[in-house]
């Protein structure tokens, strides 16, 4: 049977079989839908979280922030570059890979990590420490 779209599919395997699909596996996996792991309820949890037994993949790493899934690191570390904010002046440093939800959470690492000017036109003017 063809089905016309993913979610068409996944609601078929759902109800027909007890299986399910993973979204970012079928997304990035570059593979024929038939070569899809179809996984239980359980198997599809411990496949997002620890990944698959006997293979390099660990899991889908999951955004702190967003509380949201992606294929792995690099996915992530594109969302989190477009989504989220980083400390320019830790990065410079050698700390790579430290995100922040927002502008205001970056701001309070700032004043606390940081030396912040509080003169009005440099805080309009953000990222000025």
């Amino acid at each position: 049977t063809v089905y016309p779209s993913f979610e068409k599919l996944q609601a078929h395997l759902s109800d027909a079989h007890g299986r399910q699909l993973c979204e970012q596996c079928w997304e990035s996996r570059g593979v024929f839908p038939m070569e899809q792991t179809r996984h239980s309820k359980r198997d599809f949890k411990e496949h997002c979280e620890k990944g698959e037994k006997d293979s390099a993949f660990r899991g889908h790493p999951t955004c702190r922030f967003c509380n949201t899934r992606y294929y792995n690191d690099d996915a992530l570390y594109q969302h989190l570059r477009e989504r989220h904010e980083n400390c320019f002046l830790c990065q410079r440093q050698g700390r790579m890979y430290e995100y922040y939800r927002d502008y205001t959470n970056l701001f309070r690492h700032f004043e606390k990590a940081h030396f912040v000017c509080t003169e009005p036109q440099c805080l309009e003017a953000k990222f000025v420490v």
